[in-house]
């Protein structure tokens, strides 16, 4: 049966590219105002992202400028061509499960196809880019035969590059996937997760300890590093991230003693603390720092107390957001999920929180809109010791301390750990 569905739908496919041409279609009939829109069927009625996708009905026009297919009413797909009766388009990424088709010609004629649904697929995998389980000998070379030793910052950069700090060695990395090639950027920079601007041409990152140093390093310039300032007065703790706001004129941080402040970019001498007592820091003062666009306030995680707090970018309000409910791995609503010294932070496009929950041995994900905990990459680590250096299912896969997370321009997540000396790639698509 399946077989002859698929043969069906080759046709149907085949006889709808020969009747497009390469861009929009001057054949077939053009859109006319004054006729309804009608859109009947679809073919295939699965699949996931960027699956090919026909839909079939009239008066759909040919100016693909004016077709819009959506998936749930918001997720547009790319439509390649029209004959009038049929649209040919890709599936975009959408909400897994069964969700609704509908097509809207010139802006204004919306229709639905009625009684029938596409049922998405999410894909996900975590692999390997590049490094080795517990072997830090720190070499450049090819993805294959380059190694790391213990990273605790990356970021993710346009072109498929990727930029890895390590602390404890002062290294500072660049991954190119599609160069096939790892190289080193500097030896005597230690500093961990760092601050990208919103076009990914520019790194900022803070040194760890004292004095603190402020680097860049700019795509023009071949992400070569360069010096701002060579210390922070009145800083006097240990920082382990900086993070940019949506206006990107300021790097903020916070530091081991719990001050929250930022340093003006084009002016790095001058450093103001908003908040000198930005929540519990505890014995060994970890944590890290990211900024949501989505709701304009920064997420603060803190290893020793096992949660996560939220700052007004004023600094003036510091609410407990998630956990803080003790060692675990507990999912459910953050204010009762439990963590495992969660140290990374990043967020998807929709402003969905992604933690490196390090002792845990996992990638946990808090949804912006309703709260709630899952482990979308990771087995706990109890005490059947589920650490490992496995990929594949991401829910099947093992980490040894995933340290930091950074997510790209198309919502996949380039993690970086810190006994497994690696960088690995989780891909929720």
């Amino acid at each position: 049966m399946k077989k002859h569905f698929w043969l069906f739908f080759l046709a149907i496919f085949l006889i709808f590219l020969a009747s497009c041409s390469d861009n929009s279609s001057e054949k077939g009939k053009p859109y006319d105002p004054n006729l309804p829109v009608e859109a009947t069927t679809f073919l295939p009625d699965s699949g996931g992202i960027r699956s090919k996708f026909v839909v079939k009905g009239s008066n759909f026009g040919t100016d693909i400028s004016k077709i819009q297919v959506l998936f749930n009413g918001k997720n547009k797909a790319t439509v390649i061509s029209s004959t009038g009766d049929m649209i040919y388009c890709l599936v975009p990424r959408q909400v897994g499960g069964h969700n609704k088709v509908s097509v809207l010609i010139d802006g204004r004629d919306t229709v639905k196809v009625a009684n029938k649904t596409f049922a998405y697929t999410v894909a996900q995998s975590l692999s390997l880019i590049s490094g080795h389980d517990h072997d830090g000998r720190l070499l450049d070379g090819n993805l294959i035969n380059a190694r790391f030793n213990h990273i605790t910052g990356i970021g993710a950069l346009p072109s498929n590059n990727i930029i890895v700090f390590s602390q404890t060695n002062s290294e500072v990395r660049l991954v190119s996937i599609n160069d096939n090639k790892v190289v080193t950027l500097s030896t005597s920079i230690a500093a961990g997760k760092p601050a990208i601007t919103k076009d990914g041409t520019i790194v900022y990152a803070i040194t760890k300890g004292l004095p603190h140093k402020i680097y860049s390093f700019e795509q023009k310039n071949l992400w070569a590093p360069k010096r701002m300032a060579t210390q922070m007065p009145g800083v006097t703790g240990d920082i382990w991230a900086t993070a940019l706001d949506n206006e990107e004129k300021w790097l903020y941080f916070r530091d081991s003693s719990g001050k929250f402040g930022r340093v003006e970019i084009a002016n790095p001498s001058n450093i103001q603390i908003l908040n000198s007592n930005c929540g519990s820091t505890g014995n060994d003062g970890i944590s890290y720092l990211a900024y949501n666009k989505a709701d304009d306030h920064f997420y603060l995680s803190v290893l020793f107390y096992n949660g996560i707090y939220r700052v007004s970018k004023d600094g003036n309000t510091v609410e407990q957001y998630a956990g803080f409910n003790g060692f675990g791995g507990a999912n459910g609503t953050r204010q009762t999920a439990t963590f495992s010294q969660p140290v990374g932070l990043t967020f998807d496009s929709q402003g969905n929180l992604y933690i490196a929950d390090s002792a845990g041995a996992t990638i946990r994900e808090i949804t912006l809109a309703e709260g709630i905990v899952t482990t979308v990459a990771g087995i706990y680590n109890q005490t059947s010791n589920q650490i490992g250096f496995l990929s594949g299912d991401p829910l099947k896969s093992t980490f040894d301390y995933p340290y930091d997370i950074s997510c790209d321009s198309y919502d996949n997540f380039y993690i970086g750990e810190y006994w497994n000396y690696c960088v690995r790639y989780l891909a929720i698509e």
